[in-house]
């Protein structure tokens, strides 16, 4: 894990210098009744170009918001106003979202708290040109406010904090005809935070909430199953503050930045690791008051940056950013009330707005981030897969490049449309195709969706890449766009099976899983899948141009009563041990085998299958589910040929080994050998030496082989030669040979007949006898050698120690 530390002291408000990489860019003047203020980043005119709002407070702590036009500063400094011509304060306890909530692509405003008439919330209709309508939304106001889709039907379910302290409640809102109505509400819980997305990446939007409850800390990771339904999680840690989501250690999951009040009152900043779908706390960085963390690439290396705004032990306000590579740079204190980041100048990387107070009050001061590091936009997602299944809405694209981002850690903003009407909108503008705010893509960092959709109308969709500096689109990226088929001949098999009932499901190739139930399930070319419910499970062969015949799908059915017999076959290798479960739920287990007979009642045995067994377990849920499952057993072993199991050479000179059969080779010992895990290896030992050869197959069973290699040390003649014309021991030849007088080499069959001689030691040494007599091939079998010869000392010329001998010429 990744350990970030600051100077130890961390005294940096202490230097009163800005960071090198941020340069003073413009300052206008805030109204004169903005005693308090906020930023927020949005793009409000559709102009592509990023825009500033700003909450302002007065001094009777109602609150009001200001929109400042970026790329006119300074040469337009009067603002406009969301909530009243006049700046006149207009709300207590203003909470806000943005959100594109009638669909028209451009960003609307929620906006919550005590009103003239009482709490409320209120939706401020974004009508161009920065004029807004406010509508009644909702006669509830919440301290904090998300949109987002949590049912899988494309639209958006309001969740909001309402009250204070003991009486806060947690509500999820779906909107229904007739208005918004509670779907799920949790009690007595007062949040500082509340995130929403994929953690887990199966395609359900998960909650994260941190906040208190009476004297307890409550910090909690709520699963979604798609339905409004959350499975609770616990987590190893205790901190109610504020968050900031990021992909930090760059392995596909999106972490946490946390940084509040422990369970002893103390300062605490965490980053929290996302193990799939697990949270669990990793690194501390430092502890200050009242902390503000944000985490996005700031120096456009590809790699999260933190951010961390607060005050020190001593008071003292620290405004710093500790990057990747542990370099870190201050930002500026002066006055500072708040700031954000975001791209002003849609260069690609972060720039920064803070308001400041001046000796004249309140002003907007901006930051140019001045990276020497070029940052583009992700390139256009590929591949788009548009189909429906059933009353499902599939969408698939294949992630794209960044130069900078890797692909696990890009997230994706989706849009999908049908004839004449917004589904689902994309934080993007369709024209410009830039960001409409500073934020992830709607669809978290997965590169699918699976949606609640009537199965009859053709769909658009279109989705954009978004890097870790939020950057998207234009200059380079791009949209990747798909119309949906629907598959009205789709390939299903429909499943009788028994609640908790494990079955293997398969696929003709590496293909992607989804339930759904669960959603995304794994990526393989088989799925073990439990029934716990009536499902529909499906594959797709995501391959380029893939249709409704890329996808097979699986419609599960659970029965009470249920008797059923299924036989698979299992390849194990002879003798090994092989371990085998039954999943929970199963009143009665009974293990028999063929040639055992019975077994255990164990819920898991360790079998090892001896030849033509079959192993049989009987299961009985207790109310009327039974089922007999039959493996039958198939034995693996690689079958070695080898090139020759005795070699005769000369000492100082080689011979090629050679063996097929397996996928793994090993010869031992290793002397003499010039590699021992390949199947041909080049022998030169300098002694008589038996090669021991292991061989395996895929599945690891392993066979065994041994050759023979015998290091002659004068002259000889192979036992055995195998004429066939394959270029390998066609000739036996005679090894070693020195110059000697009288020689002669003789060679006769069983009967006696000579079929071989010759006088020359050249061509004995270099030709041999190739097997034949008058060009006709000789019989296998056995023949006799004789060999005469002199050397110039007078001692007597033999071979392999003897003056004859026997050979074995094999065809």
């Amino acid at each position: 894990m990744k350990t970030f530390i600051l100077i130890a002291a961390l005294s940096l408000s202490s230097l009163q210098h800005y960071a090198q990489q941020f340069e003073l860019r413009s300052q206008v003047a805030l109204p004169p009744s903005v005693v308090g203020s906020e930023l927020v980043w949005a793009d409000i005119d559709n102009d592509s170009l990023l825009d500033v709002l700003v909450i302002g407070t007065a001094l009777d702590e109602k609150q009001f918001i200001l929109l400042y036009k970026v790329d006119t500063i300074p040469s337009d400094t009067i603002p406009r106003a969301i909530l009243k011509d006049s700046l006149d304060a207009a709300v207590k306890h203003l909470s806000y979202y943005l959100t594109d909530a009638d669909l028209d692509n451009d960003m609307d405003i929620l906006l919550s708290g005590e009103w003239d008439d009482g709490p409320a919330t209120m939706l401020a209709v974004n009508e161009g040109d920065f004029n807004f309508v406010l509508e009644p939304f909702l006669e509830r106001s919440g301290r904090i406010l998300k949109m987002a889709d949590l049912d899988q039907d494309g639209r958006h379910e309001l969740m909001l904090a309402e009250g204070w302290g003991d009486t806060t409640t947690v509500s999820i809102c779906k909107q229904t005809p007739t208005g918004w109505e509670t779907a799920r509400e949790w009690t007595d819980t007062d949040l500082a935070s509340l995130e929403v997305f994929d953690f887990d990446r199966d395609g359900f939007n998960d909650l994260f909430i941190s906040g208190t409850a009476g004297d307890s800390i409550v910090c909690q990771l709520f699963l979604g199953r798609g339905d409004l339904t959350f499975a609770s999680t616990a987590v190893d840690y205790r901190v109610a503050g504020r968050t900031s989501l990021a992909d930090v250690d760059g392995n596909g999951y999106f972490d946490l930045l946390l940084a509040g009040k422990d369970a002893s009152g103390r300062d605490t900043t965490l980053v929290v690791f996302n193990d799939k779908g697990v949270l669990v706390a990793g690194d501390s960085l430092p502890a200050l008051n009242n902390t503000q963390v944000f985490a996005a690439d700031l120096n456009s290396d590809g790699k999260c940056d933190i951010h961390l705004y607060g005050t020190d032990a001593f008071g003292n306000k620290v405004n710093v950013i500790r990057y990747d590579n542990a370099a870190y740079d201050t930002l500026s204190i002066d006055g500072l009330q708040a700031q954000r980041f975001g791209d002003l100048d849609r260069d690609g990387d972060l720039d920064l707005a803070q308001s400041i107070t001046t000796t004249t009050g309140l002003a907007l001061v901006l930051y140019e981030n001045m990276a020497s590091t070029v940052n583009e936009p992700p390139q256009a997602p590929h591949n788009p897969i548009a189909l429906t299944i059933f009353n499902r809405l599939f969408l698939y694209w294949d992630k794209p490049l960044d130069d900078h981002t890797d692909s696990v850690s890009l997230t994706y903003d989706l849009m999908v449309q049908v004839p004449g009407q917004e589904l689902i909108a994309g934080e993007f503008d369709y024209a410009y195709l830039k960001r409409l705010t500073v934020s992830h893509g709607n669809n978290g960092n997965r590169n699918f969706a699976l949606l609640r959709a009537p199965a009859s109308p053709t769909y658009l969709f279109g989705v954009m890449a978004v890097d870790n500096s939020f950057h998207s689109g234009g200059d380079g990226g791009g949209m990747c766009n798909g119309v949906s088929i629907h598959c009205t001949a789709l390939e299903y098999e429909p499943v009788e099976a028994c609640r908790n009932e494990v079955l293997t499901l398969s696929a003709p190739g590496d293909a992607l899983w989804f339930s759904f139930s669960k959603g995304y399930l794994a990526q393989a070319d088989h799925l073990d899948f439990s029934t716990e419910t009536s499902d529909t499970v499906f594959y797709v062969l995501p391959q380029r141009g893939a249709g409704c015949s890329s996808i097979k799908a699986y419609t599960f059915q659970i029965m009470e009563k249920l008797a059923k017999k299924t036989e698979t076959t299992k390849v194990v290798c002879e003798g090994q041990p092989v371990t085998f479960d039954t999943e929970p739920g199963w009143q009665h287990v009974e293990w028999s085998s063929v040639a055992k007979g019975f077994i255990s009642n164990k819920p898991s045995i360790v079998f090892t299958p001896t030849l033509n067994d079959t192993l049989r377990v009987n299961l009985d849920n207790g109310t009327g589910c039974l089922l007999q499952r039959n493996t039958i057993f198939k034995f693996s072993k690689p079958s070695i040929s080898l090139n020759g199991e005795t070699f005769q050479i000369l000492r100082g000179s080689q011979v090629q080994l050679g063996a097929t059969g397996g996928d793994e080779y090993l010869w031992s010992p290793s002397a003499g050998l010039n590699f021992q895990n390949i199947p041909d290896p080049v022998a030169s030992p300098r002694a008589n030496t038996t090669y021991n050869l292991t061989v395996k197959d895929s599945l690891g069973c392993a066979a065994q082989a041994k050759v023979v290699v015998i290091v002659e040390v004068a002259a000889f003649v192979p036992n055995l030669f195998t004429p066939n014309d394959d270029g390998k021991n066609d000739e036996l030849r005679i090894f070693g040979l020195e110059q000697v007088k009288d020689f002669t080499f003789t060679i006769r069959n069983r009967e006696g007949s000579l079929v071989y001689e010759t006088r020359n030691i050249t061509d004995a040494a270099n030709i041999g006898w190739n097997g034949t007599l008058h060009g006709n091939q000789q019989p296998a079998g056995v023949y006799h050698w004789k060999v005469n010869g002199q050397y110039p000392s007078g001692r007597k010329l033999l071979l392999n120690g003897k003056s004859s001998g026997f050979i074995v010429l094999i065809r």
